[in-house]
């Protein structure tokens, strides 16, 4: 009888405890354990304070991935190869940079209860992703280093390049990189099942970073591939029909090359603008500011003659493109394209990469949808 009574006075200190840390959570304290790298946690006040030195590195960070376009890789490289160490001193390492990179803490929020312990009974305690309705998402009472705007940029750029294929995965399969999920936009994974690879179903974390997208199902390649290969027969035909694409046609892809360009232009004069925000707000040294305005410097004038070629080319390198394009469609024999995937799937992948950008793939109770983006 005491036990029991003593089990249900510690559920029940413990359930005061967690609410209250949900209350502090609602009200923008820290309520996680150990701070973030940039922070310190002030007892007396029960909120983040700036660690100005670690902070300034955190800056750094997001300035290279946001403003300089720098990869994750690079990032880490480059943080090394300066010296620069983690909180315990380590080197760092693309976990730990992602793990920043997706901290919303850093924007000045504070998130509680994003994941929650469960017991299984053959392996023990495992955190679970918690259900929505149960995540506080607070503003913080603590500065934040970068702006909210800048974070979610961030997030875009992150969900972007995470959809784009995995190198270690590249080529194994006959659709292995191709597969795109219509719901979430992230590279369907492949595995073998049963002796026959299988287009797996989609389980990708969605970009509020708890719940999955489960909307997809699974599809065996060789369902797949008869589907595939008519769709790709009626597209040649459409391909030699034309012989090429009419001058609309060239002048709306260079316009829209341009744009591009432009816009990535645009895009690095605001990373110029914003490093020398940094500078002025102390956050890094006059000789830092001058290593990357040379560097941000030099890359304008690559993207300026980068537009400027693509002007002086115009429907020539167009021209020439295209009559590729519609060689390698003419000489190329989709009836064997079913069996190569099963006998040759590496040689079959490379051959689909020369024709296809992805395959936008959906496949629910009201079956199998999907649309191919062509080279």
């Amino acid at each position: 009888m005491e036990s029991f009574v003593g089990h249900m006075e510690g559920r029940s200190i413990s359930g005061r405890l967690v609410e209250g840390k949900r209350n502090n959570a609602r009200n923008g304290m820290w309520v996680n354990g150990s701070p973030p790298y940039g922070y310190m946690y002030d007892k007396n006040t029960r909120k983040l304070v700036l660690m100005l030195q670690e902070a300034a590195i955190v800056r750094t960070i997001f300035d290279m991935y946001l403003y300089e376009d720098k990869s994750i890789a690079e990032i880490v490289r480059t943080l090394n190869e300066r010296g620069e160490r983690t909180a315990k001193g380590h080197k760092w390492n693309g976990s730990s940079i992602a793990r920043m990179l997706q901290n919303p803490v850093y924007a000045g929020k504070i998130i509680y209860g994003k994941n929650r312990e469960i017991k299984l009974p053959s392996k023990g305690r495992k955190n679970r992703s918690n259900d929505r309705d149960k995540v506080i998402v607070a503003q913080g009472t603590h500065d934040p280093i970068i702006r909210s705007d800048e974070f979610e940029r961030v997030q875009d750029i992150l969900n972007e390049r995470r959809s784009l294929p995995k190198q270690r995965n590249k080529g194994k399969y006959a659709l292995s990189s191709l597969m795109v999920c219509s719901f979430c936009g992230n590279t369907l994974s492949m595995e073998m099942n049963h002796g026959r690879p299988v287009v797996k179903k989609c389980k990708h974390i969605l970009e509020d970073g708890i719940s999955r997208c489960t909307e997809n199902r699974g599809i065996q390649q060789q369902k797949f591939m008869p589907l595939l290969v008519e769709r790709l027969k009626k597209h040649r035909e459409r391909i030699l029909s034309k012989d090429g694409m009419t001058d609309t046609e060239k002048q709306e892809q260079i316009h829209r090359q341009l744009s591009d360009l432009n816009e990535s232009l645009q895009r690095t004069i605001l990373a110029k603008e914003r490093i020398l925000e940094t500078y002025y707000d102390g956050f890094i040294s006059k000789e830092e500011l001058s290593r990357r305005m040379n560097d941000i410097e030099m890359k304008i004038h690559q993207q300026e003659g980068e537009i400027q070629r693509l002007k002086e080319s115009g429907n020539i390198l167009e021209e020439q493109v295209q009559q590729v394009k519609t060689e390698t469609w003419r000489d190329l024999d989709l009836d064997l394209m079913t069996e190569l995937a099963e006998v040759d799937p590496i040689g079959c992948n490379r051959v689909l990469k020369k024709l296809i950008d992805r395959i936008v793939f959906k496949y629910t109770s009201d079956g199998v949808r999907f649309r191919i983006q062509y080279k």
